[in-house]
């Protein structure tokens, strides 16, 4: 019989020095990590929350409404031979005001690693990537939750999570960024 560990919301920005540091955000990683070697399965996943809820993060002082956001995940190559993955990201307005894509591919990377690598795949995503045409035909960045999702394609998606938009505005079309800028540690 298997058994499987269920880890929900630790993230590198609530750690001290993280972009959200949290007092004692690290207290629970130790414990984490004794506890994994435990079990069948590991899932790490974000916690979810209402369309209503407000997130402290993005009350959080020092962050302003259409800053850069970033998405920081570790991939591990646990394979005896080296490899390629492309890691892509996903995103998904959940209640947007107009029809917007079920899915849409916001940025990917394709990184090689020898067997027992890990590497760090840091997606930055620019607020006017979130832009659409709305009714008037502006370029409008709208208020709301954003689902993000990382995996190997759009049917391996591997982690979640969700970000909000505090307020609406609105970009040129001309300014709109389409794809995260990708770096890999």
């Amino acid at each position: 019989m298997a058994n499987a560990l269920i880890v929900v919301d630790i993230q590198n920005d609530f750690l001290p020095g993280g972009a959200l540091a949290v007092a004692e955000g690290d207290a629970v990683v130790a414990p984490v990590n004794a506890l994994m070697p435990l079990f069948d399965t590991v899932v790490l996943t974000a916690d979810w929350h209402p369309a209503d809820h407000a997130s402290f993060a993005s009350e959080h002082p020092g962050k302003a409404p259409f800053e850069t956001i970033e998405i920081r995940v570790d991939v591990e190559n646990v394979g005896s031979r080296a490899g390629d993955e492309v890691v892509q990201l996903y995103l998904r307005d959940l209640y947007a005001s107009m029809a917007r894509p079920v899915k849409e591919l916001a940025g990917f990377k394709r990184i090689t690693l020898v067997p027992g690598e890990k590497k760090k795949v840091i997606f930055e995503i620019k607020a006017s990537q979130l832009a659409f045409l709305d009714r008037r035909m502006k370029w409008k960045i709208e208020k709301g939750t954003i689902e993000a999702e990382i995996g190997g394609s759009s049917e391996d998606i591997r982690l979640s999570g969700a970000f909000e938009i505090v307020e609406n505005g609105w970009v040129a079309g001309r300014d709109r960024a389409f794809y995260a800028d990708v770096t890999v540690e």
